[in-house]
């Protein structure tokens, strides 16, 4: 379901137009397989985390956090660091002990990361 949400985040910043004339493409149809396995990377990764929280800590992660990093995590699918650590930043937002350190600028923070800085 992520994944898919976040293949639709990316088919949503070209126009209607742009997107019909390119979805009859080969090229633009392998283009949406990477992007929909590098989201599915993501979701996998951030599950991984999420299992590390202990059940009585397991806390429904605000959408007003989850959607907005999603969104920004988009461009960055393919930097395995960076996607590493978004991944880590999501499952943070189900973990009820780090809800209140948890601050909606770290999303920013990590896009202004080179995977060098997060290393």
């Amino acid at each position: 379901m992520v994944a898919e949400l976040i293949v639709s985040i990316v088919l949503g910043f070209f126009p209607i137009a742009v997107d019909t004339i390119k979805e009859s493409s080969v090229i633009w149809q392998k283009h949406i397989e990477k992007v929909k396995r590098r989201a599915i990377n993501l979701v996998d990764e951030t599950e991984q985390n999420k299992c590390t929280i202990p059940k009585e800590y397991i806390y429904e992660a605000e959408e007003s956090f989850i959607i907005p990093a999603l969104h920004a995590c988009v461009p960055y699918l393919d930097e395995e660091m960076i996607r590493k650590t978004f991944a880590k930043l999501l499952a943070s937002a189900y973990d009820s002990r780090k809800i209140p350190d948890l601050h909606p600028g770290f999303i920013q923070m990590v896009t202004e990361l080179a995977p060098n800085d997060v290393r």
